[in-house]
């Protein structure tokens, strides 16, 4: 019995004791100074997709998983491009009394006319979009004071064509406002036109990949006597229907107009 004590206390350091792959003093229960491991990574789906990521799932095994998305953004809109214009050139227009009403989707005619500079094209990549465009000014009349002018602001789009791109044909109404301008001479006001757009000249969903035109354009509805601006400025003191305060009030820094295209899309 003496000898198999003392044999027992021999083996159990060797039993119970750290053990060293290539280290000749292990510091742990298994110390491995290097390892090299061949074969290939089992996943029920090796390569992922798109919006996934790799991780230990709930199983205990690895594998992929979705992506979470921010409560931030659900339901949100993507912004694709944004689009600022500016132009001074304006319109002016007198002698013009057509007070027929407009309506959403009428086709472009000689009673309006486009601003020069206040016209883009815009492309979607993928469907349920739609474009957010807002038109500032100034307008403004020269006239006696019982004299006062009404007229009409708005957006038209069109598919672009593939020839004669700077004619105005097939664009269709899709935001206008109407407005009334009444006062002494050099009576103005500030003219701002916003709508969203989510039909193309149509009237159907906009198609992905097609290139579409957009343009601001005016027109007159009862200016007889007086002279109506809108945004466009006077410098010449040899301008009919205008005077120094004309001057002094439609300089192209006051009259400056804005026109800013958002093309939305939901992811």
């Amino acid at each position: 019995m003496k000898y198999l004590y003392i044999l027992s206390l021999l083996i159990l350091p060797k039993l119970y004791g750290q053990v060293g792959i290539g280290v000749e003093e292990p510091q742990a229960m298994l110390d491995v100074e290097s390892m090299l491991i061949k074969g290939e990574l089992i996943s029920p789906n090796p390569a992922g997709t798109e919006n996934t990521y790799y991780k230990i799932l709930s199983n205990g095994y690895p594998g992929w998983d979705h992506l979470p998305q921010p409560v931030d953004f659900s339901g949100s809109v993507m912004i694709k491009d944004k689009m600022i214009m500016e132009s001074t050139s304006g319109l002016l227009i007198s002698n013009i009394s057509v007070t027929t009403n407009d309506s959403e989707n009428s086709d472009f005619n000689s009673n309006w006319k486009i601003i020069e500079g206040l016209k883009t094209s815009f492309v979607f990549d993928m469907p349920n979009n739609s474009i957010s465009a807002q038109f500032q000014t100034l307008a403004s009349k020269y006239s006696s004071p019982s004299s006062g002018v009404s007229f009409a602001c708005g957006f038209f789009v069109r598919k672009t064509p593939t020839q004669n791109p700077n004619s105005t044909t097939g664009y269709k109404l899709k935001v206008i406002r109407p407005e009334v301008l009444i006062g002494p001479n050099n009576a103005f006001k500030t003219l701002t036109v916003s709508g969203l757009i989510n039909k193309d000249s149509n009237n159907q969903p906009f198609e992905v990949g097609q290139s579409y035109d957009i343009a601001v354009a005016c027109r007159g509805r009862n200016v007889n006597g007086p002279v109506l601006r809108i945004g466009r400025s006077v410098t010449s003191t040899n301008e009919s229907n205008s005077d120094a305060e004309t001057r002094n009030l439609l300089t192209p820094a006051n009259i400056k107009s804005t026109f800013i295209v958002e093309q939305y899309q939901t992811p």
